[in-house]
């Protein structure tokens, strides 16, 4: 019977960042579930926002959680929470002592942060950017794993996201000066599709719950 009420109410696939993907989405699905008895079956893609991004335009996924891009202009964006950015250094490093860092003190050094082609790459740069302009970028890369995978190898500084995927490197996390909205993670959807009534449902929970959290 559950199988049934799952069939007929839908299916809803759900892309989302990997960072949230196990913490945060479970918690969301698991909340509308409690509140619906007739609660769609929700199939669960981890990709990073690019993929999504795409996915949410040609019809591929019904609902992302990534970061935001006015180029796609298709698609609607609920902000859901923000993450802080942070610069990470080794624990020897010159910097590993400041409680808070301008970016002009990230001058002297080659920096290691995001793919300016990714949604993230681009806000942090422009955020960087508008304190300290013209700030030599000397590696990107996808995720804060393998920035900091580099920073730790190669004694450098990393400019990312502060996110659980940081816990296994033995690192310095110090709070940047940056717009707290640098890196905001929404809910996003395709408004030019007609969307079921269940999705419509789901999305119109999430709007509902009009809360941004800020992640520590």
């Amino acid at each position: 019977m559950q199988q049934k009420i799952k069939s007929d109410a839908g299916i809803i696939n759900v892309a989302c960042i990997p960072t949230s993907i196990g913490t945060r989405l479970p918690k969301l699905i698991k909340n509308f579930q409690s509140q619906n008895s007739r609660s769609p079956y929700f199939i669960l893609h981890d990709e990073f926002s690019v993929p999504i991004l795409e996915g949410l335009d040609n019809g591929q996924y019904d609902v992302g959680i990534c970061s935001r891009a006015v180029t796609y202009t298709d698609l609607s964006f609920i902000p859901l929470f923000s993450e802080p950015i942070v610069a990470i250094v080794p624990p020897d490093h010159p910097l590993a002592n400041e409680k808070h860092i301008d970016p002009n003190q990230l001058r002297p050094y080659d920096l290691v942060t995001y793919d300016p082609k990714a949604p993230i790459g681009q806000s942090v740069r422009h955020a960087l950017n508008a304190k300290c302009p013209n700030l030599t970028f000397a590696e990107s890369f996808d995720s804060e794993i393998p920035i900091a995978g580099q920073v730790v190898e190669n004694k450098t500084v990393g400019v990312v996201a502060n996110t659980m995927l940081l816990d296994a490197f033995n690192l310095k996390r110090i709070p940047l000066d940056v717009p707290a909205d640098t890196r905001t993670v929404c809910i996003a959807y395709n408004h030019t599709r007609q969307l079921s009534p269940v999705l419509q449902q789901f999305i119109d929970y999430i709007k509902g719950t009009k809360e941004i959290t800020v992640e520590n």
